[in-house]
C-alpha cells in the first residue's frame, strides 16, 4: 500500500445509542478511546448527540484499512470495484468507484448498526464515515490505486 496514507473514521451516536456497544465495536478495528475525539451536540428538542473521529496515518493507517477491508463482503467489494459490462462507456464498477472518490480521497460509509452487530457492511445510512486519503494526481492512477486497495480481498 502507500506510504503517505490518512484514514478518519466518523461515527455520530443518537441519545437512543449505547455509545458503549459503538465503542467497542471500533475497537475490533483497532481504535481505542484514547484515539479518538470525541465532541459533544445537542440536537433537535436538545437531543445528546455524540460524535466521534479518529485518525490513522502511514502504518497504522494501512493496518486499519486491511482490517476494514478484511470484513467487508465480497459481494460488497465486488458491486464496488467489479466490471460490470459497461461497454464503450467504461465499466459499471469503475465508475461506481469513482463516484465515491473526490480528489486524492476514497469516501466510504459502513452502517453502524451492522458493525456493532459484527457485520461491516458498505451503507449510505446511519454510517460511520471512512475517508481514505492518498496522495496521487492522475485520475487514472486514482482509480488503480484504490481499486487495488480491494482487489487483495478478492484474490
Amino acid at each position: 500500500m502507500q506510504k503517505k496514507i490518512e484514514v478518519t473514521l466518523e461515527a455520530i451516536i443518537h441519545a437512543t445509542e449505547d455509545v458503549d456497544k459503538v465503542l467497542a465495536s471500533l475497537e475490533t478495528f483497532g481504535i481505542q478511546k484514547g484515539d479518538l475525539i470525541v465532541t459533544n451536540l445537542v440536537g433537535h428538542f436538545d437531543n445528546p448527540i455524540i460524535m466521534l473521529k479518529a485518525r490513522k496515518e502511514k502504518k497504522e493507517g494501512e493496518k486499519l484499512v486491511q482490517e476494514i477491508v478484511e470484513r467487508i463482503p465480497k459481494e460488497d467489494i465486488e458491486t464496488l470495484i467489479e466490471d460490470g459490462g459497461g461497454g464503450d462507456e467504461g465499466e459499471k464498477g469503475q465508475r461506481n468507484l469513482e463516484n465515491h472518490i473526490h480528489n486524492s480521497t476514497l469516501y466510504l460509509r459502513i452502517s453502524k448498526q451492522d458493525l456493532v452487530a459484527g457485520k461491516v457492511l458498505l451503507k449510505e445510512d446511519d454510517a460511520i464515515k471512512i475517508k481514505i486519503t492518498i496522495p496521487v494526481f492522475n485520475k487514472k492512477k486514482k482509480l488503480e490505486t484504490f481499486a487495488s486497495i480491494f482487489k487483495t480481498r478478492l484474490s
